[in-house]
């Protein structure tokens, strides 16, 4: 698996940009994503995962990060509340 790397200002560049934030907002929005809805992600700390959690406010929902290390109940009570 190759590994990308990128500075944070260049993270920051690229939401700002609006192909950063459409690319975002639109997958979201295919996804379904809707005005007060909770999008969870789980993953390891990538710059991906500092997107998303830039990036799910723009689409007026709530970030819901979840812990790889939870166990599968705690993770699916965290996402469903």
């Amino acid at each position: 698996m190759a590994s990308r790397l990128c500075t944070a200002t260049e993270s920051q560049r690229f939401l700002n940009s609006f192909g950063g934030y459409r690319d975002w907002l639109g997958g979201l929005r295919e996804l379904g994503v809707q005005r007060g809805d909770r999008v969870a992600f789980l993953g390891l700390n990538s710059d991906r995962y500092c997107e998303y959690y830039l990036a799910v406010p723009w689409a007026d929902a709530t970030v819901n990060p979840v812990n790889i290390r939870w166990t599968t109940g705690r993770k699916s009570l965290q996402i469903t509340g």
